[in-house]
């Protein structure tokens, strides 16, 4: 009769084994945006994949920012509105891009007439679904990459 004896490296490698596949099981539950999460940034450029609009830099002409929060909500300043809704990214082979995704946002009563920008990220966000973040920019994308939205880090609040 042979008994089968690990030895405390295979024990220790086996653990390590298991506890790595854990942690490959559901990527998107622990992962939820980790470059992204608590941080906040500010709109910087809308470009146009159709190259009817090209690029339009917006920073200069309303205050547009989100807060992308860790557990799950995302909160919009849109210049004198204000707004918020739940969002969640998934990555894709490297931490720095990936899907999103938002849902409509839900606008705060308020009686100021919406800018033109504004009212097109307020119809857009639903269909945000893609990202890429370089160095402390963040590119959002809509369906079809119809649109691509630029954003600035800035600090949390």
């Amino acid at each position: 009769m042979r008994f089968f004896v690990l030895k405390p490296t295979r024990v220790f490698c086996c653990f390590a084994s298991v506890l790595m596949l854990a942690g490959c099981a559901a990527p998107g539950q622990s992962w939820m945006g980790a470059p992204l999460k608590d941080t906040a940034w500010q709109l910087v450029t809308i470009e146009s994949s159709s190259g009817d609009a090209g690029r339009q830099y917006v920073a200069g002409e309303v205050n547009i920012s989100m807060q992308l929060l860790a557990n799950g909500d995302a909160k919009f300043d849109l210049g004198c509105e204000k707004g918020g809704t739940d969002w969640y990214a998934r990555p894709g082979r490297i931490d720095t891009k990936g899907e999103i995704e938002f849902y409509p946002l839900e606008l705060a009563a308020s009686s100021c007439e919406p800018d033109l920008t504004v009212n097109r990220l307020i119809s857009d966000v639903p269909f945000l679904e893609g990202y890429v973040l370089i160095q402390n920019h963040l590119y959002l994308n809509t369906q079809a990459n119809a649109k691509i939205y630029g954003w600035r880090q800035m600090p949390l609040k």
